[in-house]
């Protein structure tokens, strides 16, 4: 019977873990099935020893002044390892930047498949969206891949095979909203089992190993996350954002792709707690590479990611003939790369719209796949017709009476005269 007991190391700089019950300890123990349903009760590895109720015997302590140099000569050796392995050259990379396609930037490679879980396929779709601060300074407007619950990504994983033994996987993503409980995050199973990476209750779960990191993830809000796995030494680290967040030691190879495939964000169709277990959200990054970073080369990866996601924008200059003709609009303005836009022209009082010139004709303005700077030109008439009427200039009280005064004068002037001849 395979035993997955952690190694007596509980991560990077101290950082504590804790086990879920009813997964490796209980399989080990026969306090129930490997795999089996997840039980979010935890029990904590204070210096190895487990508390909580369960049956596992602690560790002996060493005696006193020889633990903590046991534990630092552990410690050092296991940074030096990892110092000592440094980086690898990367034979093979995938990036995707989810702007309006889900093959790599690279060109030649794995291009993702969009999959779904529950009931007739329900397929994601491409959104803007803006990254967070805290994730990528200046809070950039990006591409993204909007998913839904149940709904996920798969590599195919074989031209070439990035996820191995040794890989480095990170991730910009969000749920919105997040479930209470497991989201998952990576399958490794080919939706066989419920071993994979998942999101719980705000921290990251190698599960059925133990969950790290608490407050990784919030509802509506990205985050950066990196998995490495080294397979000369088996060792699994995780990163939220640029801190080691905790390292296991993966003997039985439990984040090692059972089958080519690798999916991501969709829950598995099979196991004791299949398809529920995924929110909606989006992803803006993912960046899959044939080896394990180092810590140290975590900021770098992050510094890449916010700056390779940043999509172009393209202003669209609007003018109308005359300029007294009337007004243009296009929305949006300006336009993220591969974005569209749509124009309209309203014409000012005395004035009709004709056409489009510039970069559109005729009586429309829809620009699509907008990847350079546009400019468009509304063309506008005089209305023809008769010459508008002249308003006839009215009396004021005071002139109509002088006008009637005037007008009884004249009356009597000439009464006067024609009895003066009569």
């Amino acid at each position: 019977m395979l035993c997955c007991l952690p190694a007596c190391i509980s991560g990077r700089g101290g950082t504590s873990f804790t086990l879920e019950k009813g997964g490796c300890f209980g399989r080990c123990l026969g306090e129930g099935p490997f795999l089996g349903g997840k039980d979010r009760s935890i029990h904590t590895l204070p210096s190895c020893g487990i508390t909580g109720g369960s049956h596992v015997k602690s560790v002996p302590a060493l005696a006193p002044g020889i633990a903590p140099r046991v534990h630092a000569v552990l410690l050092s050796l296991i940074v030096a390892v990892t110092l000592l392995a440094g980086r690898t050259a990367h034979a093979a990379a995938d990036t995707y930047l989810f702007r309006d396609t889900l093959a790599p930037l690279e060109g030649a490679g794995n291009t993702l498949v969009a999959t779904y879980n529950n009931g007739p396929f329900v397929n994601g779709s491409f959104v803007d969206t803006t990254i967070d601060a805290n994730v990528c300074p200046g809070a950039p407007t990006v591409r993204g891949w909007s998913f839904p619950q149940y709904g996920g990504l798969l590599t195919p994983n074989a031209s070439p095979a990035v996820v191995g033994g040794s890989y480095t996987i990170s991730m910009i993503v969000k749920f919105s909203p997040m479930r209470s409980g497991y989201s998952r995050l990576i399958d490794f199973s080919n939706s066989t089992l419920d071993t994979g990476i998942y999101e719980l209750d705000g921290g990251l779960s190698l599960y059925p190993v133990g969950t790290f990191a608490p407050g990784s993830f919030v509802t509506d809000q990205f985050s950066f996350v990196t998995f490495t796995r080294d397979a000369a030494t088996n060792l699994v680290s995780v990163f939220v954002g640029t801190t080691p967040a905790g390292t296991y030691t993966d003997t039985g190879g439990l984040y090692v792709p059972s089958a080519q495939n690798v999916i991501f964000l969709m829950d598995n169709t099979t196991g004791a707690a299949n398809v529920s277990e995924s929110s909606p959200g989006v992803i803006t990054y993912l960046k899959l590479i044939d080896a394990p970073v180092t810590a140290g080369e975590i900021p770098t990866l992050q510094n890449e990611a916010c700056s390779t996601v940043v999509t172009p924008t393209y202003a669209i200059a609007v003018s109308t003939s005359p300029p007294a003709g009337g007004t243009v609009l296009c929305t949006p303005n300006p336009v993220l790369s591969g974005g569209d836009s749509v124009c309209a022209a309203t014409p000012n009082a005395g004035y009709s719209f004709a056409n489009w010139a510039g970069d559109c004709s005729g009586a429309t303005c829809n620009l699509t796949g907008i990847t350079a700077a546009r400019s468009v030109t509304a063309i506008f008439a005089p209305v023809s017709g008769p010459p508008p009427s002249q308003p006839i200039p009215a009396l004021s009280k005071m002139g109509t009476w002088l006008l009637a005064g005037l007008l009884a004068l004249l009356t009597g002037i000439w009464v006067r005269r024609r009895n003066t001849k009569g």
